[in-house]
């Protein structure tokens, strides 16, 4: 491991592909896949759960929990036998180089969280903050973000990826990668603002404060370049010769087919434009971006994705899903 977290080599305590192996005696239970794997790990993991794991969705994209929790539930597991929670965003932002090597480009400085239901937040807090300690080594990077649809709609990765990834929809299809000078386009940078302000007035409507564009866009985006090292401005795993098989070693990756589409699309934009339509929110913006990755990528996300209704909410008013996400019923 290299870049602006500690440095060296880590030992890892087992490494296998048994799901019973894994989770046997654990306390913390970290599910880091792409939101479009969540429900294959929460049926692989149910049968062995054991009393008191807490499980974290690290991220959970828009009301993941709840899809996992269903799913959960749907294999026979009592769900008040273990805790259920979830990050908006990754902790750390790596990348593999070179076939085993690791470079983190960022730790972010304060990451929202909740369990799911709420009720349960400050016990898991307790606990993932000693996984996740701040630089003094004192307080916690994860901060608890009210109930799980707060998280869901504060999840700042919907209002960097995609906006940028349709705007230069062209180079990404080529193979350039998707932040290479989008972060100096004023336009990128005003459509992610009006798709924040469509989300922070659906978090209004829901009765919660909204943290605000600033907070999102500038605190949770800050260690990005606050921790860079000064001598990893050109990492070895940007080169494309160090680049993972399937970026295909620079141009030729379709970088429209990966996850700032595929997954920040479906599983989370899809979903607040119908949490919008519940609380009688417009979201121009979010549903013109959803509408154009659904045509260019020739897949109807609004079909494919996370919908309320697939998660068991659509005949919910708005007061009922707050009730839900904050203790576990409607």
């Amino acid at each position: 491991m290299a870049g602006a977290t500690r440095n060296g080599h880590g030992k890892l305590n087992i490494v296998t592909t048994n799901v019973e192996e894994a989770l046997s005696g654990v306390e913390v239970v970290l599910v880091t896949s792409p939101s479009y794997g969540h429900v294959f790990f929460a049926e692989a993991i149910a049968p062995h759960l054991e009393d008191g794991q807490m499980i974290t969705l690290n991220p959970n994209y828009t009301l993941g929990s709840v899809e996992f929790a269903n799913a959960l539930k749907n294999k026979g597991v009592d769900l008040n036998r273990v805790m259920l929670g979830s990050v908006g965003i990754l902790v750390y932002s790596t990348r593999k180089y070179l076939g085993s090597k690791v470079f983190c480009d960022g730790v972010k400085a304060k990451i929202p969280f909740s369990a799911f239901p709420a009720k349960n937040t400050a016990k898991m807090l307790s606990v993932l903050n000693e996984i996740y300690p701040e630089d003094d080594g004192q307080r916690g990077i994860l901060v608890d973000s009210v109930n799980e649809l707060k998280v869901s709609l504060e999840n700042i990765n919907l209002y960097l990826h995609p906006q940028m990834m349709i705007l230069k929809a062209v180079d990404c299809e080529l193979g350039e990668e998707p932040y290479l000078k989008a972060d100096r386009s004023n336009a990128v940078r005003a459509l992610s603002k009006a798709m924040n302000r469509e989300s922070m007035e659906i978090t209004k409507s829901f009765g919660m404060e909204p943290w605000s564009q600033e907070y999102l866009h500038d605190v949770l985006n800050y260690p990005y370049w606050l921790k860079r090292p000064r001598d990893a401005d050109m990492p070895e795993w940007v080169k494309p010769e160090n680049q993972p098989a399937e970026y295909g070693a620079g141009r030729g990756f379709n970088f429209l087919k990966g996850r700032y589409i595929t997954e920040d699309i479906p599983y989370g934009l899809v979903p607040i434009s119908q949490l919008g339509d519940m609380v009688g929110i417009s979201t121009p913006c979010i549903d013109a971006v959803i509408d154009i990755s659904s045509a260019i990528s020739e897949t109807d996300y609004r079909k494919t994705g996370r919908t309320l209704e697939k998660l068991g909410l659509a005949g919910m008013n708005k007061t009922e899903l707050v009730n839900y996400v904050t203790k576990g019923q409607s």
